[in-house]
């Protein structure tokens, strides 16, 4: 009688090792995805501000002041939109902008590069 409980005790040791290693691998809910935007805006004045707006709406504007190139203002968008890179977020389409506009004080240039990034 001992030994025809052997086979049932191995057996259920089996499907319970089973069912917690099927368990394990169970797929985990993923993180919750969201989109940021991190825009550089210059001035027809040469003036730049890099401006991250984070997902739940908040905005972080840095002044990068009137000295600078835009060249200068774009490598330092890049590092920023690299240190988030190395955050999680990636880099779903990049949008550069030049709007000439007639305004009050003449005719100006602004440029606009705008990044959306997607946490994955």
């Amino acid at each position: 009688m001992a030994s025809s409980r052997l086979p049932r005790l191995a057996l259920s040791a089996v499907l319970l090792l089973t069912a917690l290693a099927c368990w394990a691998f169970y797929p985990k809910p993923a993180a919750d995805a969201g989109y940021m935007t991190v825009a550089l805006y210059v001035s027809g004045t040469g003036r730049g501000e890099l401006v991250v707006t984070a997902p739940d709406g908040t905005t972080a504007p840095q002044d990068l002041g009137r000295s600078k190139s835009v060249t200068h203002m774009r490598a330092q968008l890049l590092v920023k939109v690299n240190e988030l890179h190395r955050q999680g977020w990636q880099v779903v389409q990049m949008t550069p902008n030049r709007i000439i506009g007639t305004f009050a004080t003449g005719t100006d240039v602004f440029y606009e590069d705008v990044y959306l990034l997607e946490k994955r």
